[in-house]
């Protein structure tokens, strides 16, 4: 089972219900050179920067990536943790769902880059259909009924 932002694309054998949206923002430490830039922050700026990133873990899917752009650097981490302490630590820009990111923003560790857009998706509940077990149904009716709440 997984819990992400719905994908353009997925495998046929995937099952998808959708439980709300998530709104995500660019963000960098307060004090990385991205916050000096002036302009439009369109793809060719964004090239100029290092995107921190989360590795795709699918492990019989090819990989995803999602904001990224194919020549722009990249540094990759493995965790969401991870990739807050990259940021915050100065090592690239990114985007975080913005209720973590206000977070760091309230704190004075991370800022908004000026110029983007927040960007909403779909947050969806994907599970492969033909490895059911009482344990997976009884998770996704769960999640669908108390996601709200979580």
């Amino acid at each position: 089972m997984l819990i992400c932002p719905r994908l353009d694309t997925l495998p046929h054998d995937v099952k998808v219900e959708t439980l709300g949206s998530i709104s995500f923002i660019w963000v960098a430490a307060t004090d990385h050179y991205v916050h000096k830039r002036r302009g439009v922050f369109d793809e060719e700026a964004r090239l100029k920067y290092r995107i921190i990133a989360i590795s795709d873990t699918a492990r019989e899917q090819p990989p995803l990536s999602v904001n990224i752009l194919h020549k722009q650097p990249r540094m990759t981490v493995t965790t969401m943790a991870a990739k807050c302490e990259a940021l915050v630590d100065g090592l690239g820009i990114g985007t975080l769902p913005k209720q973590v990111a206000d977070a760091y923003i309230e704190q004075g560790k991370l800022r908004l880059i000026d110029g983007t857009d927040t960007r909403t998706s779909e947050l969806v509940l994907a599970w492969r259909r033909n490895k059911m077990g009482e344990a997976k149904s009884w998770c996704i009716q769960y999640l669908k009924k108390h996601w709200h709440m979580i």
